[in-house]
């Protein structure tokens, strides 16, 4: 029987799974990618996304289509969103659709009436017409512009990827693991990922690995830095309920755990690192001991400035609830990304963990946690706390010290009359 995709389209013939996204790092924000495939209301046969594609475009139908599969695929978001209101959501946008939802809103629209926040949702761009870059590069710029985070698909198999990426600067890129594994010349293999991963790190876009099909390409994936996880390896695509998202999701941690004894181990901090957290700490809450809530974003600056190796800090009072914002080293590091790795803010609390419940009624001053990876730089981070006393508002300072940069040297700040704030005068080296 010939495929009608019209009457496919009216009958509403479209199911969608969810396939797991997930990040091997601790607290990391979680996404699902939607798959659409096609049901023919004349015999119920299920119909690969591919054939049903290629159909539409036959027909010419195909906008209508991708319309049917934005619906339904955030008709089968909506409960996992209720659920878990900070995971991201991969739909995938053909160029015809993009070139559609420059001139007209119904992306915006269709979304809305959900109400899922357009934050949550990433439109991943696969292959499309090099002829008709200019007006993928004004949808990318739109849609980034309203808030939507954009993601690249299948990079990684030649250098026109690589181009795509310099020329459209996504959120996110996804590399094909399988696709890479797969070229016989190592050395290219190894200068792809080294140029891949340095653009990356340069312009703050986040590295997926998909197709994960096996355990080796896990560990191949962990060991080249990627920051998020897809394939069969991890998570089919499923029908996916708050229930079985759990279930899935502690399998990755296992998963994950057997993989993470290396690492550690290399992670582990040296007798000098400790000292030198001690020492940055300390000279942090000197920096801030004196301030007033309305002068914070000045010493904010000082203290980025004294201390280029600290990425951020937050004050908790003395209930581990955390005052104010996250302030942010935007100078030194990436922070494109915040808002999709969840970084704590005013009201956060920490009233559970060690970095509170290790110095709150005890004899200690400082606490340091173990290394982690950071959430803005995906570099290798400690945490450092030390209690208060400047204020009975205040107990805890907590910052995060990038462990790549904590060879740089602190820089001497001193105060100015005439400027009326303190300036760099020279740098000197941790004591």
């Amino acid at each position: 029987m010939k495929l009608d995709v019209l009457k496919l389209i009216e009958a509403e013939g479209v199911e969608t799974q969810m396939q797991l996204v997930i990040s091997p790092n601790k607290d990391f924000a979680t996404a699902v990618e939607a798959l659409s495939r096609g049901i023919n209301p004349g015999d119920n046969e299920r119909i690969a996304p591919i054939k049903l594609i290629h159909a539409a475009i036959e027909q010419g139908v195909l906008i209508q289509l991708e319309q049917l599969m934005l619906r339904k695929a955030l008709e089968a978001f909506k409960p996992i969103y209720l659920d878990s209101p900070n995971m991201l959501l991969f739909i995938n946008i053909g160029e015809d659709f993009m070139e559609l939802a420059i001139e007209d809103n119904i992306i915006d629209d269709t979304i809305a009436n959900f109400g899922i926040p357009i934050s949550n949702i990433i439109f991943d761009i696969g292959a499309f017409d090099f002829g008709r870059l200019s007006m993928v590069k004004e949808f990318v710029d739109i849609y980034r512009a309203k808030g939507y985070y954009i993601s690249i698909d299948n990079l990684g198999i030649d250098y026109y990827n690589i181009d795509r990426v310099l020329y459209l600067n996504p959120d996110l890129v996804k590399i094909v693991i399988q696709s890479i594994r797969q070229l016989t010349h190592q050395g290219y293999v190894e200068n792809m990922l080294k140029t891949l991963k340095l653009i990356a790190e340069t312009q703050g876009i986040i590295l997926v690995a998909k197709g994960i099909e096996e355990e080796s390409d896990l560990t191949f994936a962990i060991k080249h830095g990627a920051q998020f996880m897809q394939g069969f390896y991890i998570s089919q695509p499923v029908d996916l309920t708050t229930d079985s998202l759990k279930n899935l999701k502690e399998r990755y941690r296992v998963l994950i755990a057997a993989h993470s004894v290396e690492e550690e181990s290399r992670l582990e901090l040296t007798r000098a690192m400790t000292s030198k957290a001690y020492s940055i700490i300390k000279g942090a809450k000197k920096l801030l001991g004196a301030t007033s809530e309305i002068d914070r974003n000045i010493e904010a600056y000082l203290l980025f400035e004294t201390y280029p190796m600290v990425e951020n800090f937050w004050i908790l009072d003395d209930k581990g609830i955390q005052f104010g914002p996250t302030y942010i080293n935007e100078k030194q590091y990436q922070t494109k990304n915040i808002a999709m790795f969840q970084v704590y803010n005013h009201g956060s609390d920490f009233s559970t963990k060690d970095i509170f419940t290790q110095l709150y009624n005890t004899i200690l001053e400082v606490w340091v946690t173990p290394p982690m990876k950071s959430v803005l730089t995906n570099n290798i981070c400690i945490t450092c706390s030390s209690r208060l006393d400047f204020s009975p508002e205040y107990a805890v300072l907590g910052i995060n010290i990038n462990l790549e940069y904590l060879s740089l040297p602190v820089r001497k700040i001193e105060k100015d009359e005439d400027l009326g704030f303190r300036v760099i005068v020279n740098q000197v080296d941790l004591t």
